[in-house]
């Protein structure tokens, strides 16, 4: 279920500004930057009664004491200068172990919104492909991978992958699969669900 974590995670880390203004604690640039997010994103907001600021608070207090000044300033401008749309920015930032930790840490006990799902854009949708392919692979030797990707279409299943997992599950569901927050029964019954559309998608691009 660790596959499933940056679908979680991509939404409440994007950054859509910089920090300029350098009186500006790390701190007050996480809250701000997170409750931006919400804000001037269309259906990004997937808490209980749209309130955002525990989990913003959460991350503000967390990332600043993790790294120092140096760190989080090589951080960002990396991310702001090698990719051009939040959505990338947020996946490059979050291929930091220690960042994606903590934000993971953040979102476990967030309230969410049992009917909000997460909605595609092909920003987002370019990233979540992006990591669907860099995680396919994971546990496969070396030999395993090159007689394995040449009887796939990757993108096509990846494509595939991404578009029914996000049209089938809740974020609340997905939140459950990763987190194994409600019962047996429930939890049993998305697992199933998710390894159905897993083996559909493989089935769809098996090249002949």
């Amino acid at each position: 279920m660790k596959k499933l974590l940056l679908l979680l995670i991509i939404p409440f880390l994007i950054f859509s500004q910089e920090k300029n203004n350098k009186k500006k604690t790390w701190e007050d640039f996480f809250v701000s930057a997170c409750n931006e997010s919400f804000t001037n994103h269309a259906n990004m907001n997937h808490f209980k009664n749209d309130n955002a600021q525990p989990v913003c608070e959460c991350i503000a207090k967390k990332i600043p004491k993790a790294f120092n000044t140096q760190e989080l300033e090589k951080i960002e401008n990396e991310a702001m200068s090698m990719f051009e749309t939040p959505e990338e920015q947020a996946f490059h930032m979050l291929q930091n172990p220690k960042i994606q930790s903590l934000v993971s840490q953040c979102l476990e006990f967030a309230e969410i919104d049992e009917h909000s799902y997460i909605e595609i854009n092909p920003e987002k949708l370019v990233v979540f492909i992006t990591q669907c392919k860099q995680n396919f692979w994971i546990g496969y030797s070396e030999d395993e991978i090159k007689a394995y990707s040449s009887v796939i279409n990757l993108d096509g299943y990846c494509d595939c992958y991404v578009k029914k997992k996000l049209a089938e599950f809740s974020y609340s569901e997905l939140m459950d699969l990763v987190y194994v927050k409600t019962n047996a029964k429930n939890y049993a019954k998305n697992l199933s669900k998710y390894t159905e559309i897993t083996e559909e998608c493989l089935n769809l691009f098996l090249l002949d």
